[in-house]
């Protein structure tokens, strides 16, 4: 009976862990899509903005509101999918600088990132 709550626990662990990979991934795609909409929209564009949590929501026009607010609802770590993109696009050979205030990741891109 022992062996059988373990196997039980280890399996419901893991499929949390699991279930918690698939909404960050489903948070940097809804994130990826917001920067493609504002680089889209505006061009070379000087400052980008991406929600890191519900402060952020209703404040400026984010792509898929309803499904940010229900993945930071279910607690999803927005600055750390956040940092994460950032950190991607760096390598891609992005010159950004990066701050967070008021539920939002202001990201200032240096022109020689269009280049």
């Amino acid at each position: 009976m022992e062996l059988k709550n373990y196997l039980r626990h280890e399996y419901v662990a893991k499929r949390r862990q699991g279930d918690q990979k698939m909404l960050e991934d489903q948070l940097f795609d809804i994130m990826q899509v917001n920067l493609a909409h504002q680089l889209h929209d505006k061009g070379h564009y000087n400052r980008l903005y991406l929600p890191i949590d519900m402060e952020a929501l209703g404040c400026d026009d984010f792509v898929m509101e309803p499904e940010l607010y229900h993945l930071f609802d279910l607690g999803i770590d927005g600055r750390k999918i956040a940092e994460k993109l950032i950190h991607l696009m760096r390598r891609n050979g992005w010159k950004l600088n990066c701050y967070c205030e008021d539920g939002q990741m202001f990201i200032d891109v240096e022109e020689k990132s269009y280049e």
